[in-house]
């Protein structure tokens, strides 16, 4: 991430005091301390696990009760309830692809983990759709973040440390973040230096009037959800666009989250016997939180209003590759 923070600190005004960027990796960890120390193969939390298949490995996050609910289903009836002994015998007799399958027709986040490592090449950090309009010049640009979790937020307080007005939208209508684990004391340190805006539909007037306000949206939902729900955006405006796996139509639906992103672009470690561990706690929710902030501002400074598609998995495919500099623009 070296590449990423002196890009960043090359867009930001002099003097302005930014989080060290290789401590963000571990931010949650440290504002969690009492989580048990991870088993290898499993998350911070547990609740993602790397499964030996046949041939290869699965990568499944369950960190919903309803996820756990639909092993059944996953299983087709082999395994009623979470069990680690019968699971990992079942999947030791699956192939990927059709596991794979069915768990996305499930709405579950899994992912087949690439063989060995990683092959060196390097991807684009994001891929960005220009539509022609200037962002307007303003001192302090405004963002309004419709995210959550982690990435986005992460995303919008460096924008924040950088001296954009952020406004964090709290839809009480959004059910999605409900029944997912909460850890207080690092979403209050996400929202340091934002003002919050809670309203109920995206047609409160409050809502629509910071909208129209904003020089920077940021999103983390299926974006042609948030259109049917009535949100559109102006050309002169910049779009942070965080998904999971990628907005084009194989991907869009897809759900996913920081482990498994992370394990489907092949950055895990390998243990000597040729077993899989995550490489870090939901890794592309903190790599894709900090590319998101350095696009931003390059397009911001390069006067380029458009998308900036940005997904969890192309984060960690570009973190792992051989150039630390490469799509971020002029170092």
């Amino acid at each position: 991430m070296i590449g990423a923070a002196r890009r960043f600190d090359r867009l930001v005004a002099p003097g302005t005091r930014r989080q060290p960027f290789e401590s963000l990796l571990a931010q949650r960890a440290r504002l969690s301390p009492s989580l048990p120390m991870p088993v290898w193969g499993a998350n911070l939390r547990g609740t993602a696990r790397l499964w030996r298949l046949r041939a290869g490995w699965l990568a499944l996050n369950l960190p919903r009760p309803s996820d756990v609910e639909a092993l059944t289903a996953l299983t087709l009836g082999d395994v009623s309830a979470f069990s680690l002994p019968l699971l990992r015998d079942w999947f030791a007799g699956q192939d990927g692809t059709p596991v794979l399958d069915r768990a996305r027709d499930l709405g579950l986040a899994a992912a087949l983990v690439p063989p060995g490592q990683p092959p060196q090449v390097q991807v684009e950090p994001w891929v960005f759709a220009r539509t022609g309009a200037a962002p307007r010049r303003t001192e302090r640009p405004r963002v309004v973040d419709f995210s959550g979790l982690w990435a986005g937020p992460l995303a919008t307080r460096l924008l924040a440390d950088a001296g954009c007005e952020v406004w964090s939208v709290d839809l009480r209508s959004r059910q999605a973040r409900a029944s997912l684990p909460l850890d207080h004391r690092f979403e209050s340190h996400l929202a340091e230096g934002k003002r919050r805006l809670v309203c109920d539909t995206l047609d409160a007037p409050d809502l629509r009037a910071a909208l129209g306000a904003a020089d920077i949206v940021v999103t983390a939902s299926r974006w042609a959800a948030l259109q049917r729900m009535g949100l559109d955006l102006r050309p002169d405006q910049i779009h942070l666009c965080l998904t999971a796996y990628g907005s084009d139509p194989a991907n869009a639906a897809r759900i996913g989250f920081g482990d498994d992103a992370a394990a489907a672009a092949g950055a895990v470690l390998w243990d000597d016997d040729g077993t899989p561990g995550f490489a870090a706690d939901a890794l592309g929710d903190p790599v894709a939180g900090m590319l998101g902030a350095v696009a931003v501002l390059h397009h911001l400074h390069a006067a380029e209003g458009g998308r900036i598609d940005l997904s969890l998995e192309r984060a960690c495919r570009w973190a792992i590759g051989p150039d630390p500099l490469a799509g971020l623009g002029q170092p």
